[in-house]
C-alpha cells in the first residue's frame, strides 16, 4: 500500500504537452544554453539520462544511454500505466540518434535539428508511429549533495478525481543527510489522511543525475524510484521525471517547488 501511495504522490502527469520548454534556458545545461542547430556526438549520450514528454502520438520516455551502447528505455504508454522497461542499444550517425529493441526487431531513428537548453528538438520516426516532431530532455545536474535538506512541494492542480482519488491537498519529499528523504502527504480520506514514507537514497547508475529513491513497502518488497531534473533548479522550482519499480514502470513529470516546510 505505501508503495501505490507514493507512486500517486510522485507521479500522475506524463506531461502531455510535448512543446512545455520552461526553465531551459540554464547556462550551464546542453549545448550552453544556445538556440542552434546541433552536431550531436555519440559522447553526448555516453552515459546520460534523456527524457521525452508524452503526447498523442509518442508515449513519455526515460532512457538510460550506457557508454557501452547499451541501456534501457523505461516507457509511459500514452493512457496507459501498466508499461516496462526495454532493453536497447544504441548509436549515433550522420546527426542522428539510432536506438534498437529485442535484438533489432523493433527501432527509431531521432534526427536532431535545434537545440535550446538542455533540449535537443528533431525528428523521430520509426517504431510503428508516423514521422513527427519530437524533443529530448538532457537530463541536467543533480546530486545528493545538491538535494541535502531540500523540501520538495509537489503541484496537485492538474490532478482529477481519478488519478487522486483520497483527495490529498498536499505532498512534500524532504532530503535528510546524505541518505534519507521524508515523504508526506495529507489528504481528504479518514483511513489515510497523513501519510508519512521513509526512503533511502543514493546515486542510481553511478552518475551524477539520476537519484534513487528506495523503501521496504507494507508487504516487505524493496521498492525504488528513479528521479532525475529536467527543467528549472533547487532553488526555486523545476521539473522532475520518475520512473519506478514493480509492476508499474511508467514515467510521470511533475512539477514542484522548493518550500520552507513539510506537508506536517
Amino acid at each position: 500500500m505505501a508503495f501505490s501511495l507514493l507512486l500517486t504522490a510522485c507521479g500522475g502527469s506524463t506531461g502531455n504537452d510535448s512543446s512545455n520548454q520552461t526553465g531551459v534556458n540554464n547556462k550551464d545545461s546542453f549545448h550552453n544554453g544556445k538556440n542552434i542547430a546541433p552536431k550531436i556526438k555519440a559522447e553526448d549520450f555516453e552515459n546520460s539520462i534523456f527524457v521525452t514528454r508524452g503526447n498523442e502520438r509518442a508515449a513519455a520516455s526515460f532512457s538510460v544511454f550506457k557508454k557501452d551502447r547499451t541501456g534501457v528505455e523505461y516507457l509511459s504508454e500514452f493512457m496507459n500505466t501498466t508499461s516496462s522497461g526495454n532493453l536497447l542499444t544504441w548509436d549515433v550517425d550522420d546527426n542522428a540518434l539510432n536506438v534498437s529493441y529485442n535484438g533489432g526487431n523493433s527501432f527509431y531513428t531521432f534526427k536532431a535539428e535545434e537545440t535550446q537548453g538542455n533540449i535537443i528538438s528533431g525528428r523521430r520516426s520509426g517504431g510503428g508511429q508516423a514521422p513527427h516532431k519530437a524533443f529530448l530532455f538532457k537530463a541536467l545536474p543533480l546530486s545528493i549533495d545538491k538535494l541535502k535538506n531540500k523540501i520538495i512541494k509537489y503541484d496537485l492542480s492538474h490532478l482529477t478525481t481519478e488519478t487522486n482519488p483520497r483527495g490529498c491537498t498536499v505532498r512534500t519529499l524532504k532530503f535528510v543527510g546524505d541518505n534519507k528523504a521524508v515523504f508526506k502527504e495529507i489528504c481528504n480520506n479518514e483511513s489515510w489522511a497523513y501519510i508519512e514514507v521513509e526512503l533511502q537514497v543514493r546515486l542510481a547508475y553511478g552518475l551524477n543525475n539520476i537519484i534513487e529513491l528506495s523503501f521496504t513497502g507494507w508487504d516487505g518488497a524493496e521498492n525504488k524510484i528513479l528521479m532525475s531534473l529536467i527543467t528549472g533548479g533547487l532553488e526555486d522550482s523545476g521539473e522532475f521525471a520518475s520512473v519506478k519499480s514493480g509492476e508499474y514502470k511508467g514515467v510521470d513529470i511533475e512539477k514542484f517547488t522548493i518550500v520552507n516546510k513539510e506537508a506536517f
